[in-house]
């Protein structure tokens, strides 16, 4: 029994010392997460990121017209239109006296047939000209060739017989070659034969003939010989007359074609001379008809006649003769500060806001930048002490008329430079940027609350407050560490300050 007793005090003691430390500990935890600082954070989201330009301007007319007229010093014979008048396109502002303009045409036109009748002989002229000179040019150098071709051939007869006798000389020589060797062997066979031999005296005789046959042989190459000679004779004497007749071949060709060639060009010439005669014919008429449509000034756009400046009986000096405001197209006209001016290009994305349209916001694009200040920007520049920022007209055409839009309405405009769709983004100042020029971003660890590391990012396009995140990690529900806010610097007064687009 007393046994027992002991056992269950030891449990009991035991029990109390475990709950002692299951207490302490925590305490002690408990502690410790009061003691640690709490980590702001921000989830990673994926949001649209859009750079902008802002600016105000003016609701204007895409095509508002001063009427003119080039027809300077005429007088005005019937104004067509009066102020408030709409009117469309090709309608008649007004009319000027063209009588002078139509005598000057009729004469013109005169002059113009008797200059191309004069244009027309003159080429006709040319091209027989030129023709009896390929005729005469054709004649001259057939009866050229037949001298060629004459003498070609007896130059080559002459040659032939040249030829036919030389062979004949060849093989004169090689017969007496041959006699001469044979006589030199008999003679050698004679001198080893007795007189008394009965061969001797055949020997003799053979001797006998084959020299008779030398004084023949020689006899006939000598004729031979001068028959060459005056064949060479009668050869040089024909190519001398071949190269003459050559020669007068090519001069004959060469003085016929520069004759054709000098006919061609007078023909040319005259084609030329003509053509330019009836240019400047028609030009002058052409001159003279368009003064005539000058004559009738008509409009260009369509829209309302804001202003008549001229009347019947006047002298029209160059001034304007009535403006038209056209109130089918609006367009947004402002000018962008020169810091500004060179981030913006046709095309671009721009959205506009007014008064009249109230929560409605128009879009359009941008149509013209301007190279050059506007001119009042331009003389602050150059005539202020203190230097003045230049100002850059744009002009924005809208994607959809609206039909509570009237002319001079103010504008808000925000011009679009660059935008992403759906990509990741954070706060711009959790970006941390090592020596090495990498960034980073402090993240929580997956499952805890305090225990942060570092995730590896590239940095894309940049809002007011948001900047874009590129990472192969990156992924829903992470969350980035916010760098501690002082007082006046929270999500909510930076928006505050940079307005409802910061960094969206």
């Amino acid at each position: 029994m007393k046994k027992k007793l002991t056992k269950k005090r030891v449990i009991i003691i035991v029990v109390i010392i475990l709950v002692i430390i299951f207490v302490q500990m925590n305490n002690k935890a408990a502690k410790n997460t009061l003691d640690k600082p709490q980590i702001e954070t921000e989830e990673i989201e994926k949001r649209t990121i859009a750079k902008s330009v802002s600016a105000t301007g003016n609701v204007t007319t895409a095509n508002s017209k001063e009427i003119t007229s080039a027809l300077t010093g005429s007088e005005v014979v019937s104004v067509n239109v009066i102020e408030g008048q709409k009117i469309a396109v090709g309608d008649v502002i007004c009319k000027f006296d063209m009588s002078n303009v139509q005598k000057d045409l009729s004469n013109a036109k005169s002059s113009a047939n008797i200059s191309d009748a004069q244009s027309n002989l003159g080429v006709e002229s040319a091209r027989r000209t030129l023709e009896e000179a390929m005729k005469s040019r054709d004649s001259q150098i057939i009866n050229a060739q037949k001298e060629v071709a004459s003498a070609q051939e007896a130059y080559n007869q002459v040659q032939n017989q040249l030829n036919t006798t030389n062979q004949t000389i060849s093989a004169k020589q090689a017969e007496l070659a041959n006699v001469n060797t044979t006589y030199v062997e008999t003679q050698n066979i004679l001198a080893l034969t007795a007189a008394t031999d009965p061969n001797y005296q055949a020997l003799n005789e053979t001797l006998s003939s084959l020299e008779t046959k030398k004084e023949t042989l020689n006899a006939e190459m000598a004729g031979l010989q001068q028959v060459v000679q005056e064949l060479q004779v009668s050869s040089n004497q024909l190519k001398a007359a071949l190269d003459a007749a050559v020669f007068a071949l090519e001069s004959t060709t060469n003085t016929a074609d520069g004759n054709v060639a000098a006919m061609q060009d007078s023909l040319k010439n005259a084609e030329l001379s003509a053509k330019s005669s009836n240019i400047t014919q028609k030009g002058q008429i052409q001159t003279y008809e368009e003064q005539l449509e000058k004559g009738i000034v008509t409009s260009t756009v369509a829209g309302t006649v804001t202003s008549v400046n001229v009347k019947v009986g006047d002298l029209y000096t160059g001034n304007t003769i009535a403006t038209v405001d056209s109130v089918d197209e609006f367009i947004i006209e402002a000018e962008i500060d020169e810091y500004d001016i060179p981030d913006i290009a046709e095309g671009m994305r721009a959205l506009i806001k007014t008064d009249a349209t109230k929560e409605e916001e128009l879009e359009g694009r941008v149509t013209y930048v301007a190279i050059s200040p506007t001119a009042n920007a331009l003389f602050a520049t150059t005539t202020s002490v203190a230097s003045t920022n230049a100002k850059y007209k744009i002009k924005i055409a809208l994607n959809q008329q609206n039909e509570r839009l009237r002319l001079g309405m103010n504008a808000k405009i925000s011009i679009i430079l660059e935008s992403k769709e759906n990509i990741w983004t954070v706060p711009y100042d959790t970006i941390q940027e090592r020596e090495d020029g990498t960034h980073y971003i402090q993240i929580l660890k997956e499952g805890s609350e305090q225990e942060t590391e570092e995730l590896n990012v590239q940095v894309g396009i940049e809002g007011t407050y948001y900047v874009e995140v590129i990472s192969n990690e990156l992924k829903s529900g992470m969350k980035v560490v916010l760098p501690k806010q002082d007082v006046g610097t929270a999500i909510e007064d930076i928006l505050g300050i940079d307005g409802p687009s910061a960094g969206v």
